[in-house]
């Protein structure tokens, strides 16, 4: 088994992966500012404050760190933050493991929204990044990687939206349709990129067991419409859908540049990742609503 470091492993998704390593059999250690277990460890990037003696002998690192891209409005120190929690960590990981003689894998969390706004075209990893505001976020995350590729196989893990009942988006989206208050957004045509918080744990722990090629991968089950998604979703809630659309023009009043996040969309082929032998247990967005509701 490998002694695995997460940085920034403390959020949900690092406590998530951590409990799967875990009982795997795997050594973690979580990189943290606020240490509350025994294997966390303090760390501070932006001090380059780090016990080099604990970590210089891993063999994995993850890297989870990343203010929430849809936590807040898009004011100009907001977006500082969303790259400086990126960029900057990525960079001092890279300081820290550059001489590694043991490191074999570093692992990053990315966002799925680094290609071009298309709601027709279907990317692939070989595609180009996107000129707006969240490609160029990412382009400049997975690449402040690039001094690790020397050092050992490196990996981006373009995430798309987690569903899970009690986080993140699908919260956010559920909560009103409980309420009877649901409705499509924007035209409701744009597409919809997801993935099953079960299926992206396990995409990880297929990496760290399998090795495939370096490189990014897509972490996305099937590709549907916002207006698709929604009613799907009500259906799992027995809920019905009875107001109007949102019209794109009030989200983007309400969230300024953010309302991209909801307003628009790319299609992505998650076909390189399955053909390393990883296989989804939710594949289908009706599969996943259903586990993750109708059994609770």
């Amino acid at each position: 088994m490998s002694k695995i470091v997460i940085a920034g492993g403390t959020g949900f998704l690092g406590g998530l992966l951590e409990s799967a390593l875990l009982k795997a059999g795997h050594e973690v250690v979580i990189l943290t500012r606020q240490p509350r277990a025994s294997n966390h460890l303090y760390w501070n990037p932006s001090t380059t404050q780090v016990d080099l003696q604990a970590i210089l002998d891993a063999e994995v690192v993850v890297n989870l760190c990343g203010s929430g891209i849809a936590e807040k409005r898009w004011t100009a120190s907001r977006k500082k933050e969303l790259y400086t929690s990126r960029i900057e960590t990525t960079q001092f990981l890279c300081d820290i493991f550059d001489q590694s003689k043991t490191l074999r894998q570093y692992i990053s969390a990315s966002g799925i929204n680094c290609y071009p706004i298309s709601s027709s075209r279907v990317y692939t990893e070989n595609d180009p990044y996107g000129e707006d505001f969240v490609s160029q976020l990412v382009q400049k995350w997975e690449g402040a990687s690039d001094p690790l590729q020397s050092v050992c196989s490196v990996y981006h893990m373009r995430i798309s939206m987690v569903l899970h009942p009690t986080f993140g988006a699908l919260k956010k989206m559920s909560t009103p349709i409980k309420l009877g208050l649901g409705s499509v957004l924007g035209s409701g045509q744009q597409p919809m990129t997801w993935i099953h918080h079960e299926d992206l744990v396990q995409s990880f722990l297929h990496i760290i067991a399998n090795r495939p090629a370096s490189g990014s991968y897509n972490l996305t089950g099937e590709v549907v419409t916002n207006q698709t998604f929604t009613h799907q979703l009500a259906k799992v809630l027995k809920r019905p859908i009875l107001l109007p659309k949102v019209p794109g023009f009030v989200l983007k009043l309400v969230l300024g540049s953010m309302s991209q996040l909801l307003l628009t969309g790319i299609k992505a082929d998650p076909n390189k990742l399955i053909e390393t032998g990883f296989s989804y247990r939710f594949p289908t967005l009706e599969e996943a609503l259903n586990n993750l509701y109708e059994s609770k």
